[in-house]
C-alpha cells in the first residue's frame, strides 16, 4: 500500500525534494486544521507535482469551515485531486486551473451542482462523486468524458443512464440509489468491474450476457435474493458479496469457467454445494456465514481440488475451533488479507 502523508507546514525545499524521490508516496493531504502556507504549496507544485503525476493531492475533513479550493491556482501541476469528507467547499472554479487533471474525486455534502465538470479537461480518466444533500444533480454532464475509465457515483440518480455513453468505461461503482433500472449497463462495451451497493434490487438479471464483465462486487443490495445471473456472465473472474442475509442459494456454477475468486461475508447461504461445481475456483474467502458448519467447508475443500488458497471465519466460534486445524493441515489456509488485493 502506498504512503499517505499529511503535509507539514515546516517542510523546507530539501524536504520536498526528498519526498519527491520516494517511490512509495501515494497521497499528499491536509485537513481543516492543517492548511499549509502558500509558499509551501508553490514548492510542492514545482518540486514534486511537476515530476510525480502519480501522486494524489487530497483536501479533506472540512466541516466547521468551507474548504478553500482557490489554493489550487498554486498547484497547476497536480494531475490527481481529491476533495472529500467535506461538508462545505468554496471556489470550485479553481479546479479548472489544473490543465493536466486525469483523476478527480468530489465528496462535498453541500455541493449544489456539478457545473465545474464542464470546465475540467474532457480527457479525465477517473471520477468519483460522493453523496450530496441534494439529489437534483444531473449526470448527463458526464457524457463529455469520452476517455473516462473509472467512475464512482454515490446517491445521484438523475439521468443515470447517460453513463451508457461512456464507451471507454472499465470500472463502475454505483451506491445509495435504487438499482432496479440498470438495463443500460450492458451497453458499456469495455466494462470489466462493477460494484453495486446500498440500493435495492431482488435480482440482477439485466446484467446477463455481459461478455466483458470480470469482477462483480455486491454490498448491502437490499432485498437481493437471486444471483442466477452468474451463469450468464462468461468472463466473470471475481465475485464479492457482502451483507446479503436474504441470499440463501447460488445457482449451479458448473458453467462459470472463468470464476477464480469468491469472497463472501455475512451472506445467508444455507449450502455451498454450488461452489464445489465452479471448475476454475482457486481462491475462496468466507466470513460470518451464519448457516455454514465446519463439515460444509471440509466437504467443499475435498471436492474443489483446484483450490489454491482459502480463508474461512465461521460465525460460530465452536465450529471455527473445530475447522481451524483441519484447514491448516490442508496447506490452503492463508490469512494475510489476500482477499482485499485487486484481482
Amino acid at each position: 500500500m502506498k504512503k499517505r502523508i499529511n503535509i507539514s507546514s515546516d517542510w523546507t525545499a530539501d524536504d520536498v525534494r526528498q519526498l519527491a524521490t520516494d517511490p512509495e508516496l501515494g497521497i499528499l493531504q491536509y485537513g481543516e486544521y492543517q492548511t499549509p502556507p502558500k509558499e509551501l504549496l508553490q514548492l510542492l507544485n514545482q518540486l514534486l507535482f511537476m515530476t510525480r503525476g502519480d501522486v494524489l493531492f487530497r483536501i479533506y475533513g472540512f466541516h466547521t469551515t468551507a474548504a478553500d479550493l482557490s489554493v489550487l491556482h498554486l498547484l497547476k501541476n497536480v494531475r490527481r485531486l481529491s476533495v472529500d469528507c467535506c461538508t462545505k467547499a468554496e471556489h470550485f472554479d479553481a479546479i479548472a486551473a489544473l490543465p493536466a487533471l486525469v483523476e478527480l474525486a468530489l465528496d462535498v455534502h453541500e455541493a449544489e451542482d456539478l457545473a465545474i465538470l464542464q470546465q475540467v479537461p474532457a480527457t479525465l480518466q477517473s471520477l468519483r462523486l460522493g453523496k450530496t444533500k441534494t439529489r437534483k444533480l444531473s449526470l448527463d454532464i458526464l457524457t463529455r468524458f469520452d476517455k473516462l475509465e473509472t467512475l464512482s457515483i454515490n446517491g445521484q440518480s438523475r439521468q443515470l443512464a447517460a453513463i451508457a455513453e461512456l464507451d471507454s468505461l472499465r470500472s463502475l461503482a454505483i451506491s445509495g440509489i435504487p438499482l432496479q433500472a440498470l438495463d443500460w449497463i450492458p451497453r458499456l462495451p469495455a466494462l470489466q468491474s462493477l460494484s453495486l451497493g446500498f440500493g435495492g434490487a431482488e435480482r440482477l438479471d439485466c446484467l446477463a450476457g455481459m461478455a466483458s464483465l470480470q469482477q462483480l462486487d455486491l454490498l448491502r443490495v437490499k432485498g437481493l435474493a437471486d444471483l442466477s445471473v452468474l451463469v450468464n456472465l462468461p468472463a466473470l473472474r471475481m465475485l464479492k458479496v457482502s451483507d446479503q442475509p436474504h441470499l440463501s442459494t447460488l445457482p449451479d456454477l458448473g458453467t462459470a469457467t472463468a470464476l477464480q475468486r469468491i469472497v463472501m461475508e455475512n451472506v445467508g447461504l444455507h449450502s455451498i454445494r454450488s461452489l464445489c461445481q465452479a471448475p476454475a475456483l482457486q481462491e475462496l474467502a468466507l466470513f460470518q456465514m451464519k448457516h455454514l458448519t465446519a463439515d460444509d467447508i471440509m466437504v467443499l475443500i475435498q471436492q474443489a481440488r483446484q483450490l489454491q488458497k482459502v480463508c474461512i471465519g465461521l460465525q460460530s466460534k465452536a465450529q471455527q475451533k473445530q475447522l481451524q486445524p483441519c484447514l491448516e493441515k490442508t496447506g490452503l489456509w492463508q490469512n494475510d488479507g489476500w482477499w482485499h488485493q485487486p484481482y
